[in-house]
Parts: structure tokens; C-alpha cells; sequence
């Protein structure tokens, strides 16, 4: 084979084969009485994840590629009767669902055992998951391991206790991780930010402003057509505002602004009526809480 792409899905019995370029694949039988020589080409097991199973030795040298899909709890196997010689470069790619970290695969196997290592090792998995390769008297295996969340984003405030996390028997919380290291490097951070307790917390404060928001409206509007109605002033005379510009406002600044609001008299001198406005621009949203009495 030398260009294109050999698919064996049965039995296929040359004397030699010679893989000079293209790529064999499928998940049938070689049967070659003088072995199978990936000199520049590409051996790839399986027609999607499955086993090519090689009866006689198998040579791979510095320019073929050995190719070894995996998912989620299977891979790929190049199952060898005779002996198989190394070299040249293992691809470890994903086929379907990630395979998840601490997940080991054989993904070659020789019965008269094995010699040399893969010279390089390519990794084509997504998001943070990579292969570890080691090497047994008989197999080739890979393992997926993972860098720490630290590790990929250090300036994350929750990074450590996220790697605590990592490993929880809880099925829930690891299928969170897990989804996790699905992610791009360049996403984790981002990631890691927009879960962080603080941000929920101040996203869930706002949702309940909003809430107070409509119902102190609703009373204020009814408190001011009826007040209008007796020959009063419209409240937009009597209200006080104070406005807060920023990135981290927080309930507490919120409710600081909201005590040190001006606040009026009704016209006829008494304390009957009072209004405050606040309204907090920050990070996580925007609220605006009016408060009436009277």
C-alpha cells in the first residue's frame, strides 16, 4: 500500500504487507506469513473503535504512525500473534464521547512480545485530557491523564478547591469535573470565573432585588396617584437617589446607600411620606430598589 486507504473487514492473506503511505484500517484479519511493515504509513484499528487482529510479526518504523482512537470506557486494539517491533508514532485521538481521566486502554497487544517504544507521541484528544503511554513485555497502553486546574488557570479563585473535588465519589459533582476537562485550556478560566460562589451569590441577591423592585413600584405608583389625587406633590419632587458606579457593588454597599438616602417631608411639614432609589451597576447585573413608606 503505498496511497489511499485499504479497509479489512474480513480475512485478507498477503504473503507480506508493506504499508509505504496511505493508511490500512478496519476491524478484520492480516494474515501475512512474512509480517506487516508500516514503513510511512498510517495502521488504524477498527472501522470507527474496534480490533484488527495481525497473524505473523509487526515492524513499525521512525516514519509510520499508529493510530489508536478512544472513547469513554473503549479503544481501538491491534491484537498481534507474533512480535512486534516499535518506532516512529502513536496518535491518540477521540472517536464519540471523551474517554474520562484515570481511564486506561490497551491498545496493542503482541503474543511474541514487544520491543522498542514509540518515538512521539500525538495528542488529539480535546479539551485538557492527554495520553500517557507505557509499555508492558507484551502491550502497548495509554492512559488519560489530566494537568490540575491550577496548573491551566492559576489566577482562578476556586482552582484548588475544584482539583479537592476532583476524584469525588459523588457521581454528580464528578460528572461536573469531568465536563470540566472537556473544556479548552483557553476556556477553563472563563469557566472557572462564571462559577464562582461569589458571582452566584450576587447573581441570586440581584434576582431578589428585582423582585422588590416591582412590588415596591407597584405600591409606589398607587401611593402617588392617590397623594395626586388629594393635591399633593408628585413624589418625583419628594424622592432621593443615590447612584453607585461599581464593578464589585455588593448587598452591603447596596444597603449603605439606601440608609444615607435623602429623604422629604410631605407638605405640610410632617414625616409622612419618603422615597429612596438605588441603583447598582456592577459585574454581575443591574438592580434598582425603590422603597416607599407613607
Amino acid at each position: 500500500v503505498d496511497n489511499g486507504t485499504l479497509t479489512v473487514n474480513g480475512t485478507f492473506a498477503p504473503r507480506q504487507l508493506m504499508v509505504l503511505g496511505g493508511k490500512v484500517m478496519g476491524s478484520g484479519t492480516i494474515s501475512a506469513l512474512a509480517g506487516v511493515g508500516n514503513v510511512g504509513g498510517r495502521i488504524a484499528p477498527g472501522n470507527s473503535i474496534g480490533t484488527m487482529a495481525i497473524t505473523g510479526d509487526f515492524v513499525q518504523s521512525v516514519a509510520g504512525v499508529f493510530e489508536a482512537e478512544v472513547t469513554n470506557g473503549s479503544a481501538d486494539l491491534l491484537n498481534i500473534s507474533g512480535q512486534a517491533s516499535l518506532n516512529g508514532t502513536i496518535d491518540v485521538r477521540t472517536f464519540g464521547a471523551n474517554p474520562l481521566k484515570g481511564q486506561s486502554f490497551t491498545v496493542l497487544n503482541a503474543a511474541g512480545g514487544r520491543f522498542g517504544t514509540f518515538s512521539t507521541v500525538l495528542d488529539n484528544i480535546t479539551g485538557l485530557l492527554r495520553p500517557t503511554v507505557s509499555y508492558t513485555a507484551n502491550t502497548v497502553v495509554v492512559t488519560i491523564s489530566a494537568p490540575t486546574f491550577c496548573e491551566v488557570a492559576p489566577s482562578a479563585p476556586n482552582c484548588a478547591f475544584l482539583d479537592g473535588l476532583d476524584g469525588a465519589t459523588t457521581p454528580a459533582m464528578q460528572a461536573q469535573i469531568q465536563a470540566l476537562q472537556n473544556l479548552d485550556a483557553t476556556q477553563i478560566g472563563a469557566a472557572l470565573n462564571s462559577i464562582h460562589p461569589s458571582r452566584i451569590n450576587g447573581q441570586t441577591t440581584l434576582g431578589f432585588q428585582f423582585g422588590d423592585l416591582v412590588k415596591m413600584q407597584l405600591g409606589h405608583r398607587s401611593s402617588e396617584l392617590l397623594w395626586q389625587g388629594m393635591g399633593g406633590q408628585p413624589s418625583a419632587t419628594l424622592r432621593a437617589a443615590t447612584q453607585i458606579a461599581s464593578t464589585g457593588a455588593s448587598a452591603d454597599i447596596i444597603a449603605s446607600a439606601a440608609l444615607a438616602a435623602m429623604q422629604t417631608s410631605s407638605p405640610d411639614g410632617g414625616f409622612g411620606r419618603a422615597g429612596w432609589s438605588v441603583f447598582a451597576a456592577g459585574d454581575v447585573g443591574t438592580a434598582d430598589t425603590t422603597n416607599v413608606s407613607g
